[in-house]
């Protein structure tokens, strides 16, 4: 530490007239007044940094509350449009994966001349085949099943060849693993020695791969299970209907009903969503083409809606100011192949 000790003069005052003594005493204490100047550099704390704002002070606990106040407010307004997002991306998806199955289904139909069915179904006479899922909905569960239980009476439904679900001339298998153990080229089940209906290759002996997923660990998340059961990004089955009488006609039973596709909620009115009407005996709303793939989409039974699965078990009369069901806004959206 160096120090250095100053002395500091002073002038003399200016004027002709005589000081007094006490004049005389203060001047002599002025001109004798020194100080000590200290020229040691100004040392900072260890460890801060003025240019830190602790150093300085850190959040009162008021200021640190408004803070978590603030992002909580911001995540909240976030929340809706990351969900609208999320769902957007999943129907985006869901559009695409039906828009697959359905050109994986015409491209096995051209190069083999069948449906990628097994044989049982493909020799059982029927019209029509449809694969999916057995749908519930906890509202209102049995009555509001599809497809509706096989002794319910006055449906139409009940067991036909093979044991698979019937109706209308049409089965119903509550499953679609079989069709995609052909179009994945598959013999056995994931990770299994299970054998499918592709056992060998018979079903798809010139083994093409026609269609693409993602595989997952379960029977029950979204993508093709382990049970080859090919679920939506909401985890339901999607739903497969083709033509096997070789007519260029694919009837859904869902979309099949009237209450369901007639846009007067009638029989015989126009057919919503590109569908047409065939009238009597068959008295049924039809797609002309060879493949109908579609989603139950966000509202399914996952979500338990309803309205999303009811046809005619349910809710006899739409809710009020539409004509059928496939107007309600849960059924609109459903995510349709034939639409574009």
């Amino acid at each position: 530490m160096k120090i250095e000790i100053m002395r500091v003069p002073t002038a003399q005052p200016n004027n002709s007239r005589p000081s007094s003594g006490r004049e005389s005493a203060l001047t002599n204490s002025r001109s004798d007044c020194s100080f000590i100047r200290d020229t040691r550099p100004i040392q900072q704390p260890a460890g801060q940094n003025p240019f830190n704002a602790s150093f300085y002070g850190a959040f009162t606990l008021i200021e640190l509350l408004v803070v978590i106040a603030i992002i909580a407010i911001l995540a909240a307004m976030l929340l809706p449009v990351l969900s609208v997002a999320m769902t957007h991306a999943k129907k985006t998806q869901a559009k695409l994966a039906v828009s697959q199955i359905a050109n994986a289904v015409e491209e096995y139909q051209s190069q083999y001349s069948r449906m990628p069915v097994p044989s049982v179904v493909e020799q059982s006479g029927s019209n029509d085949v449809t694969y999916g899922g057995t749908y519930t909905s906890a509202a209102a569960a049995g009555l509001n099943q599809f497809p509706p239980p096989s002794n319910t009476p006055g449906w139409g439904w009940g067991t036909g060849y093979g044991g698979y679900n019937s109706w209308r001339g049409g089965l119903y298998v509550t499953s679609n693993s079989d069709v995609m153990a052909i179009l994945l080229d598959l013999t056995n089940f994931p990770n299994s020695s299970q054998w499918t209906v592709n056992t060998n290759y018979q079903k798809n002996p010139n083994r093409t791969v026609f269609l693409s997923g993602s595989y997952t660990a379960d029977a029950s998340s979204p993508g093709i299970g382990t049970d080859l059961n090919y679920r939506d990004p909401w985890g339901n089955p999607y739903i497969i209907t083709m033509d096997l009488n070789e007519d260029n006609k694919a009837v859904d039973p869902f979309y099949s009903q009237d209450s369901v596709s007639s846009s007067t909620g009638t029989s015989g009115g126009p057919g919503l969503f590109g569908l047409t009407y065939a009238p009597f005996p068959v008295d049924y709303y039809q797609f002309h083409g060879n493949v109908m793939v579609w989603s139950m989409g966000p509202n399914g039974p996952y979500n338990h809606s309803p309205s999303s699965f009811s046809y005619q078990s349910g809710p006899s009369t739409p809710p009020p100011g539409i004509k059928a069901w496939a107007q309600d806004p849960s059924n609109r959206n459903h995510i349709l192949s034939w639409v574009q």
